[in-house]
C-alpha cells in the first residue's frame, strides 16, 4: 500500500493579501517546526510534529490578525479529506490543508465566491464601479 505524503496548503497572506498554495511532504518535517512564509516574507503557518503520531499547526490568521492552533493525528493530515482553517474569532475561512487536488479545487471555489461577492458590492478589478 502506497501512502502519499504530499500535502498542499492554501493561505491568504496577512501582509500582502495574496492567496498562495504551498506543497510539501510530511517527510520535510524534522524535529523542529516547518515554517511557511509568503514570498513577501510574512510568516503564514508553522507545522511541526508532536510526540507520538501527531502534528500541530499554528496559523497567522489573515482575518483577525491573531494566531490559531490546531492539533491533528498524522493519519488525519495524510487522509484524502480537505481541512478548512476557520478563524476562531469570526468563523470565516482562513485557508485549506489537504491533498493538492482538493486544495486547488477549494481555492478555485473560494476565488469564484469572492468574485461574486465583489461584483455584488460593485467592485471590479479592485475598483468601485
Amino acid at each position: 500500500m502506497v501512502i502519499c505524503t504530499e500535502v498542499a496548503c492554501a493561505l491568504y497572506c496577512p501582509g500582502c493579501g495574496s492567496l498562495e498554495v504551498y506543497n510539501f511532504s510530511l517527510f520535510s518535517l524534522g524535529r523542529s517546526s516547518f515554517p511557511i512564509k509568503c514570498p513577501c516574507g510574512t510568516p503564514l503557518l508553522d507545522i511541526g510534529r508532536q510526540k507520538g503520531k501527531g502534528l500541530w499547526i499554528q496559523l497567522n490568521c489573515v482575518i483577525c490578525g491573531g494566531l490559531h492552533f490546531w492539533h491533528f493525528p498524522r493519519w488525519e493530515v495524510l487522509g484524502q479529506e480537505l481541512f478548512t482553517f476557520f478563524c476562531e474569532d469570526t468563523g470565516l475561512e482562513a485557508g485549506f490543508l489537504g491533498p493538492p487536488s482538493l486544495v486547488q479545487q477549494a481555492t478555485k471555489q473560494l476565488d469564484h465566491t469572492l468574485a461574486e461577492l465583489a461584483a455584488d458590492l460593485g467592485i471590479l478589478d479592485g475598483r468601485w464601479i
